[in-house]
């Protein structure tokens, strides 16, 4: 009788501990730590995307002149249609990036290269219209649209390393493919020029570019994210055209040099083969 007693008591005590124990607060789950990698060694490969913004900046000087000067042009010489101007080319761009980097152990320096290539949409248009009075009263003018239509690049990187970041700069060689259509118009093409009369050129420029940037490692240790700007220099394009000759035996000549550079902002996403060491 007495060990019954003892059982009831003992399953009583028990219930009354659980019952209590349910009733304390209960600690809420600890979060997850964020990813931090103070240590982290860039040394490796890498493959990304970038996507960004650019603006072409070209200091532009066409001309357009006739000949022979008097038949059915302005007597004062030539050009007598001209326009020195600075023009913006905005627009997107979007590409990939590949490349390699060393770090020694215990060390934050690091060192890389770099190729990217990444397509453009910069555009720009000017129109150019002039009241002139030769043989008789005439309008001419031309209209000037160049367009960077892809660029490239192959730099070299030196940068410091520091808890999960890489801050860098980075310099080499640059290529762009660059569009320039041009339109020329007379009001009296029978005795200046044909009209219309256009002309396209695609042109491979080489040059050189200048930047640097941030990148960051990332949660699951084989990606980082950057941010990056770049000045392009692609030096001077010159296009000529001339038109055919009319029966009155007169023709145009028309010439625009173009100073183009650009600059781009970007940010961009890599992974990284074998991860952060």
């Amino acid at each position: 009788m007495k060990r019954i007693s003892l059982l009831g008591l003992t399953f009583v005590a028990f219930s009354a501990v659980q019952a209590g124990a349910a009733d304390l607060p209960r600690k809420a789950p600890v979060a997850a730590a964020p990813f931090v990698c103070p240590t982290c060694n860039w040394t490796g490969f890498y493959i990304g995307a970038n996507v960004g913004g650019s603006i072409g900046v070209v200091g532009n000087t066409d001309a357009l002149s006739g000949f022979p000067t008097g038949a059915g042009f302005p007597a004062t010489g030539n050009p007598y249609l001209s326009s020195d101007a600075k023009r913006a080319l905005p627009g997107w761009i979007a590409g990939g990036q590949v490349g390699f980097n060393w770090q020694a152990p215990a060390s934050p320096f690091v060192f890389g290269i770099e190729g990217d290539w990444q397509f453009s949409s910069e555009k720009s248009t000017m129109s150019v219209l002039g009241q002139n009075i030769g043989a008789a009263l005439l309008s001419s003018g031309y209209t000037d649209e160049m367009k960077i239509k892809s660029i490239a690049t192959a730099r070299g990187r030196i940068g410091v390393s520091n808890m999960g970041y890489l801050w860098y700069l980075t310099g080499g060689g640059a290529w762009a493919q660059i569009e320039s259509n041009y339109a020329l118009t007379s009001s009296i093409p029978a005795v200046t020029f044909a009209s219309p009369f256009g002309a396209s050129f695609n042109t491979n420029r080489f040059g050189w570019a200048l930047g640097g940037g941030v990148e960051t490692c990332l949660f699951d240790g084989n990606w980082s994210a950057k941010l990056e700007y770049l000045y392009v220099n692609f030096g001077t394009l010159t296009n000529a055209i001339q038109t055919p000759t009319t029966a009155a035996g007169t023709f145009a000549a028309f010439t625009s040099t173009n100073r183009v550079d650009d600059h781009l902002v970007r940010v961009g996403l890599n992974y990284h083969f074998g991860g952060w060491r």
